[in-house]
């Protein structure tokens, strides 16, 4: 899961403290979505009269409301043209269509990482089903910063800097947006991104080089190592013995 859905924010973690990750802890599991975890009577499908559809966060049926923007158009090629029947006409034979409960999933719902670096730096990672949006929060010893989906809620600005002396400063980014389908601006800065490194003088460094990246997926390897194994994994070994095993 962390590879798969966060590799990303390891990047960014990674980036943001600037040295490699020593070692990892991990714990979590797949503990709600599970068939024994269901309403009583639910059927395989949300199409098929679920006793609690209309109180479920879940239901599929609310891609033909007030789900179908924005993410039924990630799943559904006619997302925007299609009747709200004709939506849930495809639900019916769609993965999108069942029930989250009886899914044949075996991914964690919620996972949590523990972080040390080089020189003592110190990290904690959430990963769960159950938030809405992401948010981070970076703890100095002149002041914190914070920012993501909750505290643009509650402070109206994407970042805000609390300095353990004196007022509080909030940040608004200014970015392409594009939506949730392109990644709220990201998928325009990669492509930006890799143009500016491609024109670059050939002798000028990397913004980020591959390295950072492949210490960023090692990380994401080692955490799933933790959590499956229960023990404390060292970053470096774990590479090691993992090439040597290639």
């Amino acid at each position: 899961m962390i590879l798969s859905k966060c590799c990303h924010d390891a990047d960014i973690v990674h980036w943001l403290v600037g040295r490699r990750c020593r070692k990892v802890a991990s714990f979590g599991s797949l503990e709600f979505f599970r068939p024994e975890r269901a309403p009583a009577g639910a059927p395989a499908r949300c199409t098929d009269g679920c006793p609690v559809g209309d109180s479920c966060p879940y239901n599929a049926l609310r891609y033909s409301g007030d789900l179908r923007a924005p993410w039924l158009g990630m799943v559904f090629d006619r997302a925007h043209d299609a009747t709200p029947d004709e939506i849930v006409a495809w639900l019916r034979t769609s993965p999108w269509g069942r029930c989250v409960y009886r899914c044949d999933n075996d991914a964690v719902d919620r996972q949590v990482l523990a972080l040390e670096f080089a020189g003592g730096v110190t990290g904690t990672f959430t990963m769960t089903a159950f938030e809405n949006g992401r948010h981070l929060e970076i703890y100095g010893t002149r002041g914190v910063l914070k920012g993501g989906e909750t505290y643009r809620h509650h402070f109206g600005a994407h970042l805000v800097l609390l300095p353990h002396e004196g007022p509080v400063v909030r940040y608004t980014v200014q970015a392409e947006d594009g939506g949730y389908e392109l990644h709220g601006g990201g998928d325009a800065g990669l492509v930006n991104a890799l143009y500016d490194e491609m024109t670059k003088p050939a002798d000028a460094p990397l913004a980020a080089g591959i390295a950072s990246t492949v210490h960023s997926h090692v990380i994401a390897f080692a955490a799933e190592e933790a959590r499956v194994s229960g023990r404390v994994v060292d970053v470096e070994e774990f590479q090691k013995c993992s090439i040597a095993g290639a």
